[in-house]
């Protein structure tokens, strides 16, 4: 499943998707760099 960066901020501001230690300025387009 592909999900845009406004989808991917919407799952982890719902708690369906977790990631830590999480930076909002890691959110691309498509992707999170970690």
């Amino acid at each position: 499943m592909l999900l845009s960066d406004r989808d991917l901020k919407a799952e982890l501001s719902s708690g369906r998707l977790g990631l830590e230690p999480y930076d909002a300025g890691l959110v691309q387009p498509s992707s999170i760099d970690v």
